[in-house]
């Protein structure tokens, strides 16, 4: 009976260690993928963000002097802080070590958006974030 016992208890231990190291071997690769999704949907909210300036900036150009309109840009990417630079007609959404661009149409843009609520004017054709 005893013999039996430890028969049992050496198949059980074995099979234990057996789906440690499988446990074991899989887990990296599950966390790599998960990574790698979290980059993917950070890469995909700061596009969404670049995008939406873009937009913003287009319909002030379309709709010509006078136009004014309020905004809301999110707070954070997949709670990351970001910045948005305007530089020589493109936008510029940074976080982590990524960023985005998007090339805008006005031929004079003064100010950046930033994170959370915005104002963008028309004045005589020169586009202006507050």
């Amino acid at each position: 009976m005893s013999r039996i016992k430890a028969q049992v208890s050496a198949e059980f231990l074995m099979m234990f260690i057996l789906m440690v190291l499988i446990f074991s071997i899989y887990v990296p690769y599950i966390w790599g993928r998960e990574l790698e999704i979290e980059k993917k949907g950070e890469f995909i909210v700061g596009r969404r963000i670049a995008s939406n300036v873009k937009s913003e900036v287009e319909l002030a150009v379309m709709f010509g002097h006078g136009y004014r309109r309020n905004f809301t840009l999110p707070a954070d990417i997949l709670g990351s802080n970001y910045s948005i630079d305007i530089k020589n007609k493109i936008v510029v959404v940074k976080w982590k070590d990524y960023e985005v661009h998007e090339l805008l149409i006005a031929h004079k843009i003064t100010g950046s958006p930033k994170p959370g609520k915005n104002t963008i004017l028309n004045r005589r054709d020169e586009i202006v974030f507050q």
